[in-house]
């Protein structure tokens, strides 16, 4: 059971997405979420079922902003690069001004699969998921080969996750380890990204890449 929309659920939604980060799924409580959202648990226990209720709503919260985003900002695309330059840098333009969605994202992908299930078909049964119609269009246009927009979609944020997840490797790593290894910005990451997915998903008559000098910082 989720009541309606307010002012005061969007806060606890908020709070759960700090802790739920933080901890994740089994290692949260609902007391938790209430010390950081400065509520009851009574509070949250009258708009969410139970913690993974709760869970399942953060999900769909920070997918909800991040359609409404790319949305807000679809445009015409001059093919398949330029199509996948918008998902990956609307990935990690997002990701980087929220980097706790990023890691409740990893909890989810990496162990939470049936809440990210439940999250995100809603999107899918409404056909609202922006990121697969801009990838629909360009596999029936064929700019993309032919695979099923989900399955890319899923490619694309499990790179983009991952890497951001990963971007203090790199730093700590000490010189000795590896001293050809470099220490990529995320400028330098969305790019590399982007050529392994344009390489990877563009049809065989588009233009492979080796990746894009012009990705923003």
């Amino acid at each position: 059971m989720v009541r309606q929309a307010s002012a005061q659920r969007r806060t606890l939604l908020q709070a759960a997405i700090a802790v739920f980060a933080r901890k994740g799924l089994k290692g949260a409580t609902i007391r938790d979420i209430g010390r950081e959202a400065g509520a009851n648990s009574a509070l949250i226990y009258y708009y969410f079922e139970d913690k993974e209720a709760l869970f399942t709503e953060a999900i769909r919260f920070v997918m909800q902003e991040f359609f409404e985003r790319l949305a807000a900002g679809r445009r015409a695309f001059r093919g398949a690069e330029d199509r996948l330059a918008y998902l990956v840098d609307s990935l990690f333009g997002y990701f980087a001004e929220f980097p706790e969605r990023v890691q409740l994202m990893a909890h989810a992908l990496l162990a939470e699969s049936a809440q990210l299930a439940v999250a995100a078909s809603s999107f899918l049964r409404t056909g609202s998921a922006t990121p697969l119609l801009v990838l629909q269009e360009g596999i029936s246009r064929r700019e993309l080969r032919a695979m099923h927009p989900l399955h890319a979609w899923l490619s694309i944020v499990g790179l983009c996750v991952f890497s951001l997840m990963t971007r203090d490797i790199g730093a700590r790593l000490r010189p000795e380890a590896d001293p050809t290894f470099p220490a990529l910005g995320l400028a330098d990451r969305r790019r590399e990204i982007l050529a392994l997915l344009v390489n990877g998903l563009a049809s065989r008559g588009g233009k492979k890449v080796r990746g894009r000098r012009s990705a923003k910082k």
